[in-house]
């Protein structure tokens, strides 16, 4: 199996960007979609105030990746980690870039309950994804369609919000399977999911790093 391979130079270069241009007064926002393995070095260089070194304010906060690709453009969030939202809406149009990666595979893995024991068993039953259009969906697609299942046609693709509202439907039966990754995969396995099979493999692409709006990002160059 593939590994997610982390680009430890990336991120490295990425949060000397971040605070090789101080921003005066001006705190930064950087968001991030949730809190997994891949907030690591952003908690990393926030505890150690590396931001604050640099004369900046960091907020680190969890948002929808949607509402934070919004942000980007109307200025009110300046940092997004969630690199994949931010290069689907750049090739949709949107006036972002892509400045660092850290992870060129994803850690989602789809984990059902205990009773479905292989992909054919998921045929005709719901399966938990965080939101339609995100990185959830997409593993998922990859992966079962690899694997000759139909996301479209025989298996049920329901929109559920959260890691928590994902692990509460496969607990109390409502999803037969949800898309989950570390550390929440950890309490999905203690509520009697299992592993049906590990998504990072099928699917390349950015994970985490750092997304800009190509108007903050020129500013910044030319100072």
């Amino acid at each position: 199996m593939i590994r997610p391979k982390s680009h430890y130079l990336s991120i490295c270069l990425g949060l000397l960007v971040l605070s090789a241009f101080p921003l005066h007064a001006k705190d930064i926002v950087i968001a991030t979609s949730s809190m997994t393995l891949t907030s690591i070095p952003y908690l990393v260089a926030v505890e150690k105030r590396f931001f604050e070194k640099e004369g900046l304010a960091a907020q680190y906060v969890v948002m929808r990746s949607d509402l934070a690709v919004k942000g980007l453009i109307t200025g009110d969030v300046d940092y997004n980690q969630s690199v994949s939202s931010v290069l689907r809406a750049g090739v949709a149009g949107a006036p972002l870039i892509t400045v660092a990666g850290i992870y060129n595979r994803t850690f989602f893995e789809l984990i059902a309950r205990r009773d479905i024991k292989s992909l054919a068993e998921l045929k005709g039953k719901t399966v938990g994804i965080s939101r339609y259009g995100a990185s959830t969906e997409y593993a998922l697609r990859f992966g079962l369609k690899a694997n000759g299942i139909d996301p479209d046609k025989q298996i049920k693709m329901l929109a559920v919000g959260e890691d928590a509202a994902r692990i509460a439907g496969l607990q109390n039966g409502t999803l037969a399977a949800i898309v989950s990754q570390v550390p929440a995969n950890f309490f999905a396995h203690k509520v009697g999911g299992h592993t049906l099979l590990p998504l990072g493999e099928y699917m390349e692409t950015l994970l985490a790093g750092v997304g800009v709006s190509q108007k903050s990002w020129s500013k910044t160059v030319m100072k």
